[in-house]
């Protein structure tokens, strides 16, 4: 499927991004039984609903939704409603690392073997596994709320400890205007910036 965006899509490109989110399933892929699926498929045949949904999609990507977004966790923040054990982080920006999910490699069973009756085990990892259209993006910040780098010396080199924070996935599009690319805020010390 060529790139489009969320308002280029008809119903068999739903379709199919149904089936594919559904073929590639992980711990972080919706699992949806075949009824919900089959409920989603006949709901994106409608116009009507693909223009509410192209519309929602459209609205969680408004930087005015995201600015109320931000002016909500200030004003938590302010009135120290933050989340017992957890901090807000206000990180500053760094560079953007673009890369690509790869998909996991099949493992298949063999027939017996013509040397022995054991089943043996084949990793089919080829180069074709790589999908490029599962783009990624891990944006790299940082905030000295963040612990230093810490280098210790050994007798086999120097090693380094490097904490960061993961924040939850969100969609961004990119610089084509595409679909939603799921990207990921790592946020470092400065002084892990600096040594990059």
């Amino acid at each position: 499927m060529s790139k489009k965006t969320a308002a280029d899509l008809t119903a068999d490109d739903f379709k199919h991004l149904l089936q594919e989110s559904q073929k590639n399933k992980s711990s972080e892929t919706a699992n949806f039984t075949s009824e919900e699926t089959k409920r989603f498929a006949t709901a994106f045949e409608d116009p009507e609903f693909r223009k509410l949904f192209t519309s929602y999609m459209d609205e969680l990507q408004d930087p005015a939704n995201r600015q109320e977004t931000e002016t909500y966790i200030t004003q938590l923040e302010s009135e120290n409603k933050v989340p017992e054990g957890k901090e807000l982080i206000r990180p500053k920006s760094s560079f953007v690392v673009k890369t690509y999910k790869l998909k996991q490699p099949e493992i298949t069973k063999n027939k017996k073997t013509n040397n022995n009756n054991n089943n043996s085990t084949t990793n089919n990892n080829n180069n074709n596994d790589i999908d490029k259209n599962e783009k990624v993006f891990i944006n790299v910040v940082h905030s000295d709320k963040i612990s230093p780098p810490k280098k210790t010396p050994s007798s086999e080199g120097i090693s380094w400890q490097l904490p960061y924070s993961v924040g939850p996935v969100h969609m961004e599009v990119d610089k084509s205007g595409a679909l939603n690319v799921p990207a990921f805020d790592v946020c470092f010390h400065p002084e892990v910036i600096s040594l990059c």
